[in-house]
């Protein structure tokens, strides 16, 4: 299997303190798959096991690939799993063991950061502290003091996003006048 390409262009500036060993070592630490539960494997069928039996040099791989721009993230793999009290399933993209890791640094930093701090009233996903049970406590305190409530949920919000956009400046935005011409 071929190695990943990073998307985008390799010439930005790196932010150095996310891609520090210490970080990912952190970051490894604060991972799931740092416990006796780790996640499932992505596409390159390499447990976490396996990626901590070598964990040093493992990390000193993705900063060294971080550092000189080569680190792409890894395709997603599908797995379906059936939606609670449903007969119609849900797809489930895994990341590789590798890609959770630079992930979580990322979210680490940006929970840390008074850059773009990403704690909030309503902020309760992969926030240390925050969690579930803290959701459900936050939405039964709202219960008690609104008479209604409104729950949304985009369907495959985040497939439809294409993951070059996700790694890339935004794409060029068109103007009403240049959207009905290049239609036409």
């Amino acid at each position: 299997m071929s190695e990943p390409r990073p998307v985008g262009s390799v010439l930005r500036p790196k932010p150095r303190k996310i891609l520090s060993k210490a970080n990912l070592f952190q970051a490894w630490d604060a991972s799931r798959d740092a416990t006796s539960s780790p996640g499932s494997v992505g596409i390159d069928n390499q447990t976490a096991k396996q990626f901590a039996s070598n964990l040093d040099a493992n990390l000193d791989e993705i900063r060294k690939r971080l550092n000189n721009g080569s680190f792409g993230f890894s395709r997603l793999r599908p797995f379906f799993a059936q939606k609670h009290g449903s007969t119609k399933e849900r797809v489930i993209c895994i990341p590789t063991v590798r890609d959770r890791i630079v992930q979580r640094a990322i979210v680490n930093y940006l929970a840390t950061s008074k850059i773009l701090p990403i704690h909030n009233a309503s902020s309760f996903g992969f926030i240390k502290g925050q969690g579930t049970s803290k959701a459900i406590e936050k939405a039964v305190e709202l219960r008690s003091m609104y008479e209604w409530c409104v729950k949304a949920d985009i369907e495959s919000f985040f497939d439809q996003i294409p993951r070059p956009f996700l790694g890339s400046p935004a794409p060029r935005q068109l103007s009403l006048d240049q959207d009905k011409t290049s239609h036409s």
